[in-house]
């Protein structure tokens, strides 16, 4: 059943709860805000899904999150705020698909693949913190960050995929460090202000 009246979540302290469920929150679009207590190792396929209303979500310095599943913040229209925990290692595809409020996003520093439609549609996005260790970069996962300005991409990436860059029409510059030995012929369709690969 939706949780559709749904307001606020809050764990106890000594909260032992290891994983948040498939669907567990599924559009309950009126929840605000939640913090995700330090024992939760994974969030599951579809967690949060549709919760329109979510603007910030909490995590203890001392979270021990590791998984992100496939479309866990798919649709979180008004998130703002969330600084993913640096113990992360995977994060699914679609996984902040519509996420039309984010404007920054830092890739953890032990996640190596940004997958399909990661960041699809983020259309107020503006920066990316990416780091040295990513080594690819999935189909359309940046496809409409209309307002992403720059990027660099990183030196372990060889490929370019399809629509990787679609509609990006803000972005001016892209810097390449790596041995990127194919880009897709559609990699950077529709850039209108893409002056400098």
């Amino acid at each position: 059943e939706k949780c559709s009246s749904l307001t606020t979540v809050t764990f106890q302290a000594s909260s032992q709860c290891k994983s948040i469920g498939v669907y567990a929150f599924y559009e309950c679009s009126k929840l605000e805000k939640i913090e995700i207590p330090p024992s939760v190792q994974i969030i599951s396929d579809y967690s949060f899904r549709n919760c329109t209303s979510l603007t910030i979500i909490i995590f203890s310095p001392q979270s021990r999150l590791n998984t992100i599943g496939s479309y866990a913040f798919f649709n979180c229209t008004s998130l703002k705020n969330i600084t993913i925990p640096n113990n992360v290692t995977s994060i699914g595809l679609y996984a902040f698909s519509y996420c039309e409020s984010l404007p920054n996003f830092t890739i953890p520093p032990k996640v190596t693949n940004i997958t399909e439609k990661f960041f699809y549609e983020c259309k107020s996005l503006s920066s990316i913190e990416i780091h040295d260790d990513v080594d690819s970069i999935g189909v359309s996962a940046f496809n409409y960050c209309i307002n992403l300005l720059n990027f660099t991409i990183p030196p372990k990436v060889t490929y370019i995929a399809k629509h990787s860059f679609y509609y990006c029409n803000s972005i001016s510059s892209i810097v390449i460090r790596g041995n990127i030995t194919a880009i897709d012929s559609t990699a950077f369709e529709k850039c209108s202000e893409l002056n400098c690969i």
